[in-house]
């Protein structure tokens, strides 16, 4: 029998997600099946699937156009996103309508544009994370574009940089080490609990195709920067924490999810060591870290 419900759990945060009646079957790639966890506690926000016949323009405000695959309207109470690709024109093939605090909210498929026949992942990327990131801006958390590793000691180090930083290439020497795990070569989350800054892996990799569902307490920062030679130099202040910022995903469109975020930047900056690193891309740019004393 085909699972009626799922749950995803991503940086201690559960997304439940329900197929309604008569809506698509549901299916679960890799790796986001390794988020998956069993229903024992109430989520932290709902979402109903189900097929629809979706209008070609979307109706209400607009609020925001990535430029991409997705448009962001604004209807009544609703924040509603529209997802389009280039094989069916303006016809959107997905429409998510989500309540302000996205607690709760409706996932629609247009039937044409879906094998009706197959099993779907009904939040396909790029609207599980755009879900994700909307909650995460609600006093949660942040999510980076960095790559996370965990050393030996258990202790998080996070590798931060734009596309083409080296965040892939810094996972890849890393996933060689003994007693090393690796969280993500791409997205990882950081959050503040329990008195420290801990940071959980996602499913939204990178090249290295790296994503795990643990978490690590946070020890370092490292602002990626590929050059000749391997140089370490602390930052902190306000350069830290814009930097921090620059590397971080959040609703670009609310005051509120802005200003969460730039106080989260900044607390994580002053709590945890900064530094910017400039690396050769081999495994030369460890064995600097560990004789720096700053990873085990």
């Amino acid at each position: 029998m085909e699972p009626e419900q799922f749950q995803l759990r991503i940086a201690g945060l559960t997304l439940q997600v329900n197929r309604q009646l008569d809506g698509p079957q549901f299916m679960l790639p890799m790796p986001t099946a390794r988020f998956e966890v069993e229903p024992t506690s109430p989520p932290d926000a709902v979402f109903d699937v189900a097929w629809a016949d979706l209008p070609c323009e979307a109706t209400g405000r607009p609020v925001f156009d990535s430029g991409g695959v997705w448009r962001l309207h604004e209807q009544g109470d609703e924040l509603v996103f529209s997802l389009r690709a280039s094989t069916f024109g303006e016809q959107p093939y997905q429409l998510s309508r989500c309540a302000p605090n996205f607690r709760h909210g409706t996932v629609l498929l247009h039937r044409g544009c879906h094998n009706a026949a197959q099993p779907l992942y009904p939040l396909a990327y790029p609207l599980d994370e755009l879900l994700m990131v909307h909650l995460f801006s609600r006093g949660y958390a942040v999510e980076v574009h960095a790559a996370g590793v965990v050393d030996a000691k258990g202790i998080g180090q996070l590798f931060l940089g734009a596309s083409g930083a080296g965040k892939s290439t810094t996972a890849k020497l890393w996933e060689k080490e003994p007693g090393v795990r690796l969280l993500s070569d791409d997205r990882i989350v950081l959050r503040e609990q329990e008195g420290a800054i801990w940071m959980h892996g996602t499913p939204w990799h990178g090249e290295a195709g790296l994503a795990s569902p643990d978490l690590a307490p946070l020890g370092n920062l490292f602002f990626l920067q590929q050059a000749r030679e391997n140089r370490l130099a602390p930052l902190g202040g306000a350069t830290a924490a814009a930097q921090l910022l620059a590397c971080a995903f959040f609703p670009f469109h609310e005051r509120s999810g802005i200003d969460f975020t730039i106080s989260l930047c900044q607390r994580i900056t002053r709590r945890v060591p900064c530094h910017e690193l400039s690396f050769v891309p081999d495994r030369s740019v460890i064995e600097r870290l560990r004789s720096e004393g700053v990873v085990a």
